[in-house]
């Protein structure tokens, strides 16, 4: 059996909005399996009948190909049994993971829809996970084109036979969600979670920018501390860690000061003009249901404050917004009971009762959820 290093590989597992796919070694693994004479393989084609739905307890799933180029792929997940009325949810990827979510969260959250009876397409948006990838001159993750696709994911749907829809985001998705149902009244409803961008300028590039390189720099040094130990040299003195973490807080604080400033000198604020806020009011103003999901501590907090106010106030204000805030959780929603939390809001806003039925009116909350029992 051959063995060959597996370049790459820290690149591969590191923040999924900074990782690189290491082609060149999957180049040599696809090389490898043309060379071999395939006799375990021979004679065993796949019948031309075999299914491709997954059968699960209380719901089916099935891939969805999503054309014209690029090419969209996705999970449709519908329930086993009894269909509500509610509208059924499409979830965007959340920065640049793919559709499965973080820590499985979007199948999570799928099949608990699917439980209550509500149907769910989960995608991959052009240049991410299995769908195709973009044109030059994309922007990554935050390009304003991209509601074009969320557009198309829509179509989809309501050829499948659902006239409405709701749009779930984390993150980068949270952007593409809010953009989309502004452009779209197909959406009937909308959830973002921890959205760090509402309306993107230079700053917000630069930011992604740094990011990608500091998860690049650090899956290096970890590759690099690897290889010191394995030779036994000393390691890094403990300070060095000390002052990387000193310099990222400075250069995170800096950078939502320019960001802060650059929203403040925009034209439509330089008139008094609030356009965010603007653009949430015009959202719930057709009728629109809004659910904001912020962890506590999280920088969404501080986007939230950038264009509704430190206070909070005239988010509040607006009706068709329902306010989350979850305990004990990061950024992506990675503990166990957070990602539960957010299932049990979606069910709530999305006004479907334990029976199966939708609720006449959605369920209003502002506190922190409790959690559901694994």
């Amino acid at each position: 059996m051959p063995r060959l290093e597996f370049d790459g590989y820290p690149l591969l597992m590191c923040d999924p909005t900074a990782n690189r796919i290491p082609a060149a070694a999957l180049d040599r693994c696809a090389a490898w399996i043309a060379d071999q004479p395939g006799k375990a393989a021979a004679g065993k084609a796949m019948p031309r009948d075999v299914s491709q739905i997954l059968d699960g307890p209380h719901y089916t799933e099935s891939p969805v190909l999503i054309g014209p180029a690029p090419m969209i792929c996705g999970v449709l997940c519908r329930p086993r049994e009894r269909q509500t009325e509610a509208e059924p949810v499409i979830f965007l990827n959340a920065g640049g993971v793919p559709h499965v979510g973080w820590a499985r969260g979007t199948v999570e959250a799928a099949r608990a829809l699917a439980a209550e009876g509500v149907a769910s397409l989960r995608v991959d948006l052009p240049g991410l996970g299995l769908s195709d990838p973009t044109e030059e001159g994309r922007l990554f993750l935050y390009d304003r084109r991209t509601r074009h696709d969320v557009s198309r994911a829509i179509n989809w749907m309501e050829r499948a036979g659902y006239p409405g829809v709701g749009l779930v985001g984390t993150c980068a998705g949270a952007f593409q969600a809010f953009h989309a149902a502004r452009a779209d009244r197909r959406v009937r409803m909308l959830t973002m979670i921890n959205p760090l961008c509402f309306a993107w300028n230079s700053s917000y590039a630069l930011e992604v920018a740094v990011w990608k390189t500091y998860e690049t720099s650090k899956a290096v040094l970890g590759q690099n501390a690897g290889a010191m130990q394995e030779s036994r040299e000393p390691a890094a003195p403990a300070w060095r860690g000390i002052v990387s973490r000193c310099a990222r807080l400075i250069i995170r604080r800096g950078l939502e000061a320019i960001k802060s400033t650059l929203s403040m000198l925009h034209p439509a604020a330089l008139l008094g003009q609030r356009r965010v806020e603007r653009w949430m009011r015009d959202l719930c103003g057709r009728g629109v249901r809004v659910l904001l999901v912020t962890s506590e501590g999280d920088l969404s907090l501080k986007e939230i404050a950038r264009h509704f106010g430190s206070e909070e106030e005239r988010l509040d204000s607006i009706r068709g917004v329902t306010r989350v805030s979850l305990p004990n959780a990061d950024h992506t929603l990675t503990p166990y009971h957070a990602r539960r939390a957010v299932i049990a809001r979606l069910i709530d806003h999305g006004g479907i009762r334990r029976d199966g039925y939708a609720r006449s009116e959605p369920v209003r909350a502002t506190a922190s959820p409790s959690f559901l029992a694994p």
